[in-house]
């Protein structure tokens, strides 16, 4: 429970966050952009990760559905003609070095969209249909596998997910579509960015049945479901009951990512295995179980260790990733548990601290690393969470 202290608190701190966003986050990212939810001032631009920010920030402040409209043209607007979205978009242009995608993009249009009324769907799904095409002919391998070719696909920064990666660890090329070349490790089957590449084939399905095109509706459905039975056989640890990234020899790598929760957000577990899972390592505190969480890594993993002062995905529990559950928890029966942690974190956050509604927390005292302040992520979820708790 939340103390009337810390309600009273939280209350006034509801206000500086929104007068933050308003000043210095809802902004037109260039001329003609509309407004959109900025990250921070670490982070310049919008990264394709974030585009959920502007649909989830829509949905906390109950109006300005437009802004997320406004995030998802950012990479819409900067698609390639051969298909491929920016990972990155700022003031100064759009970047194309990697994916880092991490939810699935066509899951955040279609939310995006039934916010403003699915005006534009038809056009929303033929720019996702070539970037699902994009992803296919350059970033698979020969059995329909989604491939890792750098660190920076993945979003987790300072894991150990990728030791061995080399100069790979964050983007070699200024081409996503450059792969490792005869690498000891690389490309990596990951089973989170194949979680994420399942989700934009079943929302492609989803929408082909809204626009009336049974024809690619099923095709899409097919695609997903083969992806994940090939996933499922690749990764999948049954002893563990956990999926494990995958090296280019087929070595699975053991270390329990938070990563497994894309899973979840892409609908890529059934209802009954992702309560499983979930019941197993997420109420656990030998792995995600922690005071404040979720660490980036499971606590009893060789791999699990501060090794940075901020932005480690080895260690923290991060804002994005409370984001993120926004999105699962109470589709597959969890909501106690989601307002569980709403409660952790609105107490870490409120207390003030020399970094405000930072990018992540320590995941056993809940004291905030040196990464960026006023992260939008962090904000957004704290608003949902005052709103959810009757704060």
């Amino acid at each position: 429970m939340v103390s009337e202290a810390t309600r009273q608190a939280a209350r006034a701190r509801r206000e500086e966050i929104l007068e933050e966003i308003e000043k210095n986050h809802l902004r037109e990212l260039y001329p003609g952009s509309g407004k959109c939810m900025l990250i921070s001032g670490m982070y310049p631009g919008v990264w394709l990760e974030h585009a959920y920010d502007g649909v989830a920030y829509a949905d906390a402040v109950g109006q300005q559905a437009e802004v997320a409209r406004h995030q998802i043209d950012l990479f819409l607007d900067g698609q390639r003609e051969n298909g491929q979205l920016p990972f990155r978009v700022t003031a100064a242009g759009r970047e194309y070095s990697h994916l880092q995608e991490c939810v699935p993009f066509a899951l955040v249009c279609d939310l995006a969209l039934r916010q403003n009324g699915n005006v534009g769907l038809r056009e929303v799904y033929e720019k996702l249909k070539q970037w699902d095409a994009w992803q296919a002919r350059y970033h698979t391998d020969a059995r329909g596998r989604l491939l890792t070719f750098c660190g920076w696909d993945t979003g987790h920064d300072n894991s150990r997910r990728l030791a061995d990666f080399g100069i790979y660890e964050t983007a070699a090329t200024a081409e996503a579509r450059d792969r490792p070349q005869q690498h000891a490790v690389l490309p990596l089957i990951m089973p989170d960015m194949n979680a994420v590449y399942y989700g934009d084939k079943r929302v492609l399905s989803e929408m082909a049945g809204r626009l009336g095109v049974p024809a690619e509706q099923a095709r899409y459905a097919q695609e997903a479901e083969a992806l994940r039975k090939e996933i499922t056989a690749t990764c999948y640890d049954a002893a563990d009951d956990f999926y494990y990234d995958v090296d280019c020899h087929g070595n699975r790598r053991k270390i329990r990512s938070i990563g497994v929760t894309a899973l979840f957000v892409s609908r890529f577990f059934e209802r009954e295995e992702g309560r499983r899972v979930f019941f197993r390592y997420f109420r656990s505190p030998e792995y995600f179980g922690t005071p404040y969480p979720y660490p980036s890594i499971a606590v009893s993993d060789a791999a699990f260790e501060k090794n940075a002062p901020g932005n480690s995905w080895n260690y923290y529990a991060q804002g994005l990733t409370m984001l993120r559950t926004l999105l699962w928890m109470d589709d597959y029966g969890l909501s106690d548990d989601l307002e569980a942690n709403m409660e952790r974190w609105v107490a870490a956050l409120t207390p003030r601290s020399a970094v405000p509604f930072g990018q992540e927390i320590d995941p056993f005292t809940g004291a905030p690393s040196s990464a960026s302040p006023y992260y939008s992520s962090s904000m957004i979820f704290y608003l949902v969470a005052l709103r959810r708790l009757g704060i």
